[in-house]
């Protein structure tokens, strides 16, 4: 057999529309044109419905016969659930690497000077939210845990990019403040990583409990405000914050879309 040098066309199909989604370009409960996705990224209908098939079982896509693919609406009962689930696992998490003398938190550091640094240049970085917690799970050493929590995290994202989307003003999409802040609805990017870099700092001085408590109260205060949003976006007659409108009106109608949503951590694709 001779070495594979790239990845399958489906791989990359599915990261594409996956991005897509996570990014807010692909909102809840919006049809996705197969037809027109195949030609804009130069492949034919089977890989991109291969690639669905993927992301249906990552829970990010529902293929109805009536309506061929649609992007899964936010679910709130599940996102709720998630969130009092991340809260257990993170603060175990941050508890069992608190415990451990032989690791090293260089990367948590790094991770934080890296995130402080893009928040003072007004610059919001997800990816490095993410890869803050990631590197905690991966330091665990338990290969369950990471295939279950990276599926589970790109829903957080999902409703990251919902609430900053729906409440953005028209202030915000033409000017950043300096100081990182200004992310209406949730915490700003500044203050997110003084909450990263105290949970850095216990884990790294193996104070366990102070460990467990700030990550479990850094997941539940995104939670706070996140699912009260939701639940506003929801009602028949609520209002879209100034700026981007028509789409905010589109997030708000399907987020009332509630349907069961399944994944299959195992699917997840690098």
């Amino acid at each position: 057999m001779k070495a594979i040098k790239r990845k399958p066309v489906v791989m990359d199909v599915a990261n594409q529309i996956r991005a897509a989604i996570l990014d807010g370009g692909l909102v809840p409960g919006s049809k996705i044109a197969q037809d027109e996705l195949a030609a804009e990224l130069g492949v034919s209908r089977l890989p991109i419905r291969q690639a669905l098939l993927v992301l249906q079982r990552e829970g990010l896509v529902f293929l109805d016969h009536g309506r061929g693919a649609v992007v899964a609406p936010l679910d709130i009962k599940f996102i709720s659930d998630l969130f009092d689930y991340r809260a257990v696992v993170d603060g175990y998490v941050a508890a069992f690497l608190a415990a451990r003398r032989n690791f090293d938190p260089s990367v948590l550091h790094r991770i934080v000077r890296e995130g402080r640094d893009a928040a003072r240049r007004g610059e919001s970085r997800r990816d490095l939210i993410m890869e803050f917690h990631t590197a905690q799970y991966e330091a665990v050493g338990n290969q369950v845990l990471v295939r279950i929590m990276e599926p589970l995290l790109d829903h957080v994202q999902r409703v990251v990019t919902f609430v900053q989307v729906s409440t953005a003003s028209r202030h915000d999409r033409h000017r950043r403040a300096p100081s990182g802040k200004g992310q209406p609805g949730l915490r700003s990017q500044m203050d997110t990583w003084e909450e990263h870099a105290e949970i850095a700092e216990a884990i790294a001085g193996h104070r366990v409990g102070r460990a467990r408590a700030l990550a479990r109260s850094h997941v539940e205060r995104v939670k706070q405000v996140a699912i009260p949003f939701l639940v506003s976006a929801a009602a028949p007659h609520g209002k879209s914050a100034p700026g981007r409108r028509a789409r905010t009106r589109e997030l708000a109608r399907t987020s009332s879309l509630v349907r069961p949503v399944t994944f299959d951590s195992s699917t997840r694709l690098k």
